[in-house]
């Protein structure tokens, strides 16, 4: 069971041949959307050959100074035992490696979702009596936690809401070369998500599992990352592409 109150996550890192660990506390929705807005991803036309540039390490330092809470496994200098949790002060944020800083925030926001396809047959794309799609959210390696999102079928209107408004592309007037910057839009995902959401499996509030008649707490306690994971799951499944 995937506790969805737990307040923090706890990182190891290898660095310089020791196990260090970071605390970091959750971030919020209003945290996890500055983030976005500070990760650089933009396109820039070179003639027929297009330069891509996505760059989210100032984003996660970012987060890490906002989020981070206690350390381990670091020598301060000052007789304490490495075995024991540190909580941070402005000097152990100051001296952190930045290296330390990215890996550790990056690891709050490790989220894969896959779509359950056991429930269909046919062979083919489920059409008709297809009104659940079950999509289980990894969040590490196979010995980390995991949980399922079940979502309801969306309306046109839903998904047409969602398909417009996912990502936010703006070109840069006055460059040199026709550059285009992109930013994701994890308010539209959260809206879509909190619309579909049918039930969650493998889940506990406050030590109690999922119950339909508390569904606007557990929404509430769900990881706005987790959500954007499932929805971008949900939109590879659910869209389509011309075939080669």
């Amino acid at each position: 069971m995937f506790p969805l109150d737990e307040k923090y996550i706890e990182t190891p890192l290898e660095a310089g041949g020791y196990t260090v660990w970071h605390r970091l506390e959750r971030p919020n929705k209003a945290q996890q959307i500055e983030r976005d807005s500070r990760i650089k991803s933009e396109e820039i036309t070179h003639g027929e050959r297009i330069e891509t540039i996505y760059d989210d390490d100032n984003a996660n330092i970012q987060t890490w100074n906002d989020c981070a809470r206690a350390i381990k496994g670091y020598d301060l200098g000052n007789g304490a035992s490495a075995n024991d949790w540190v909580e941070i002060s402005e000097e152990i944020r100051a001296l952190m490696p930045s290296e330390h800083k990215m890996k550790a925030a990056a690891a709050l926001f490790y989220a894969r979702g896959v779509i359950d396809k056991a429930s269909q047959n046919g062979g083919g794309f489920r059409l008709l009596g297809a009104t659940e799609i079950s999509i289980k959210l990894e969040l590490g390696n196979e010995d980390a936690p995991q949980y399922t999102h079940v979502l309801r079928r969306p309306s046109e209107s839903e998904w047409g809401a969602y398909h417009r408004s996912a990502l936010k592309i703006y070109q840069v007037r006055g460059a040199k070369l026709p550059r285009w910057i992109s930013n994701p839009n994890l308010t539209a995902a959260i809206t879509l998500y909190d619309a579909l959401l049918t039930r969650l499996e493998g889940v506990t509030l406050a030590g109690v599992e999922y119950e339909s008649d508390r569904r606007e707490e557990f929404l509430k306690a769900v990881d706005p990352s987790h959500k954007r994971a499932v929805v971008r799951a949900f939109a590879d499944y659910w869209s389509a592409d011309l075939a080669n």
